[in-house]
């Protein structure tokens, strides 16, 4: 019992928010909110194709307690891109890894976790509702 007890606290520990996906044409639309809990946390989002690695820019929104701050990252990637996320502070750094596949976002193993949603909301629904009416 204490073990899940124990396994379920770092689940709770290294979870930082959600990862919503979208597929248009020919790519996916990603939206991350990154969790930070101190004022010292910082994030970051590389995507990498290839030799080609892109920081990608983040808005930093103050949050309340429990959180110090959101990190909002908004970008397009296509099937292949790796995703690295990197939360630090003083003390420590934890990664988490994820893999764009043509069926949606394959996540590595990792102590650090997002949940991952795709979101129904695409461009090409919304042009066959209008065709529909």
């Amino acid at each position: 019992m204490l073990h899940q007890e124990t396994t379920t606290e770092k689940r709770i520990v290294g979870y930082r928010g959600a990862l919503v996906y979208r597929q248009e044409y020919g790519y996916k639309l990603l939206t991350l909110m990154i969790d930070l809990r101190t004022p010292d946390e910082q994030s970051r989002v590389v995507s990498r194709l290839g030799e080609i690695d892109l920081v990608e820019e983040a808005e930093h929104i103050p949050a309340c307690l429990p959180l110090a701050a959101i990190d909002v990252y908004h970008f397009a990637v296509i099937d292949g891109t790796e995703i690295e996320l990197t939360i630090r502070d003083q003390e420590v750094m934890y990664t988490a890894r994820y893999t764009v596949v043509p069926t949606g976002i394959e996540e590595h193993p990792s102590f650090l976790w997002l949940d991952i949603v795709a979101s129904s909301e695409s461009r090409c629904l919304s042009v066959q509702s209008t065709l529909d009416r």
